[in-house]
């Protein structure tokens, strides 16, 4: 099976997504994302890159999303999964 090549924009996907640094484990180093995230901010700018974050958790969280009723939010429990929470 043939991987993709590595792209300037598949790196930015890549650099783009917390999910690579907050994975057990971790596949980039959480200051090593934060780096890069840094030079990106520089290189496309801050509303670009931020675009870019938030697709990556709309794709990565896209079920749990679709299941939170209007008025609830996510909240971390433990580090086994994620749950809505009414919001105050």
């Amino acid at each position: 099976m043939d991987q993709e090549p590595w792209t300037a924009e598949r790196v930015r996907e890549m650099m783009t997504n917390p999910i690579y640094c907050l994975s057990e484990p971790a596949i980039v180093a959480e200051d090593v994302w934060i780096a890069a995230g840094i030079k990106l901010i520089r290189e496309i700018g801050a509303e670009k890159y931020l675009q870019m974050v938030l697709s990556n958790l709309r794709q990565t969280f896209e079920d749990e999303f679709q299941q939170i009723p209007r008025g609830r939010t996510l909240r971390r429990l433990g580090d086994k999964y994620l749950r809505p929470k009414v919001l105050g």
